[in-house]
């Protein structure tokens, strides 16, 4: 089977790069193994959340602009602030046109997102679903905040977040109560919440006559309050829609949390990027995974996979976007840190006591997060030091990077996957430039003769 681009890894990163290279007319595919870390990720959008003393930065391209200058070979180094610009604002565009807007709260600034546990992070873009708070100044503007859970559900601990909130400076002068309400069985199917996960519960919510029940238990249950934080289990397909459904009747400012895995917020946008990606014309390969990869004379000339290993695939263009240790795009042996499918080039040395702090929850970014292929300034990774021409790396396989510490996931993926399907589409159109020149040039000669 032959293909412009195929992408391996069917995360954030693997399906911005298929989208856009969709989008430019080029047949693509991706391989994907299963859920992708979407499913464990808050469903927001971190560009640059932390700066060189821990703190939550608002500017988050002039903290990339700051990081860059202690770590050029940081992936950002390689896409350049202009291009992230670029693809972040493609990435909105792409969010409102799947009908689940992305927005940040003011051009260029970070927002605080509300975590589970009451904690507030730094992010950059966030759904509709989830309330926007400024990080400048230390009001929130609420007065009363209630955090709700519905009973028996066991992913989401309310008097936990609501201690956590009071403890936070920017909830001084705020009541924060919780509350739990309990549904009748008939708006569960029958079935016990004890038993469910968010996935499992929101296909019960997920109707007009649950939604209409649970406004109806919440007003009675908290009575004024601004803002109503409820765990993320209304709708995996259509949670933005339900939200506003329940806000409506209830009469509540809600804003839904990610809970423990799995994340309706990541999974809702995982669902929206691979219908946008098939709509396109984009092929889907789930459930299967890439085995091997041929190099030779400094490119791939095929791939095979472990549900279709007699027929290899081909293409032009290859991008790596197996994401690191946790999706098994990166694989750490006894002595060792490898690239999984094609033994690429890594960036360690150190011997195994450096990968990690000796206390390993001290606060600080251990050396092994950091880990990841070596790539040129068109993420082209090298292989026992010569480049690989066709091949491109995107998203958390790169290394130079600490994402959870920088809060820079999210933008690392977008940025990377639109860099290297824009690298593509400019080599797709000159090598069609050129085969049409070609073409033109022999009928030229045909004719003379």
């Amino acid at each position: 089977m032959k293909f412009d681009s195929l992408i391996i890894g069917g995360g954030l990163a693997g399906l911005v790069c298929g989208i856009r290279c969709a989008q430019a007319g080029l047949k693509t595919g991706i391989i994907s193994r299963g859920e992708s870390g979407l499913a464990f990720s808050s469903g927001t959008i971190d560009l640059m959340g932390t700066g060189q003393n821990r703190e939550s930065l608002i500017d988050p391209f002039k903290g990339i602009e700051w990081m860059l200058l202690k770590n050029p070979e940081h992936p950002y180094g390689k896409v350049g602030l202009d291009n992230i610009h670029q693809a972040m604002s493609w990435f909105q565009t792409l969010s409102r046109e799947i009908e689940l807007p992305y927005a940040p709260i003011a051009e260029g600034k970070n927002q605080h997102r509300i975590t589970a546990l009451g904690a507030l992070r730094p992010t950059y873009l966030s759904p509709a679903s989830m309330v926007h708070m400024p990080i400048e100044g230390k009001q929130t503007g609420f007065h009363r905040v209630a955090v709700v859970n519905i009973e028996g559900f066991r992913d989401f601990q309310p008097e936990l977040a609501r201690h956590n909130l009071r403890c936070l400076a920017e909830f001084q002068g705020v009541e924060v109560v919780s509350a739990t309400i309990k549904l009748p069985s008939e708006a569960l199917g029958n079935r016990d919440p004890g038993t469910m996960r968010s996935v499992e519960l929101s296909r019960q919510l997920d109707s007009d006559r649950a939604i209409s029940i649970l406004a109806e238990k919440l007003k009675a249950a908290i009575g004024h309050a601004d803002l109503v934080l409820l765990p993320s289990v209304l709708s995996l397909s259509n949670g933005s829609e339900r939200l506003a459904q329940l806000s409506e009747l209830s009469g509540y400012k809600i804003s839904e949390l990610a809970t423990l895995p799995p994340s309706l917020p990541g999974l809702r946008l995982s669902e929206r990027l691979q219908q946008r990606f098939h709509r396109l014309g984009g092929l889907m390969m789930s459930g299967d995974k890439a085995d091997k990869g041929i190099i030779e004379q400094g490119k791939v000339q095929s791939i095979s996979t472990h549900g279709n290993n007699q027929m290899a695939l081909i293409a032009d263009h290859i991008i790596l976007a197996s994401g690191s240790f946790m999706s098994g795009g990166l694989v750490a042996d006894r002595n060792r840190i490898r690239e999984s499918i094609f033994g690429l080039d890594v960036n360690t040395d150190s011997d195994r006591p450096q990968w990690a702090n000796q206390k390993f929850l001290n606060g600080k970014a251990h050396a092994f997060t950091g880990f990841g292929v070596v790539v040129d300034q068109y993420m082209r990774p090298r292989k026992d030091n010569e480049t690989v021409e066709n091949l491109y790396c995107i998203g958390s396989v790169l290394g130079h990077a600490q994402p959870v510490e920088e809060g820079s996931a999210g933008g690392i993926a977008i940025s990377t996957g639109w860099a290297a399907a824009e690298r593509i589409i400019q080599k797709a159109a000159i090598q069609q430039k050129t085969a049409v020149q070609k073409t033109s040039s022999q009928e030229e000669i045909h004719h003379v003769r």
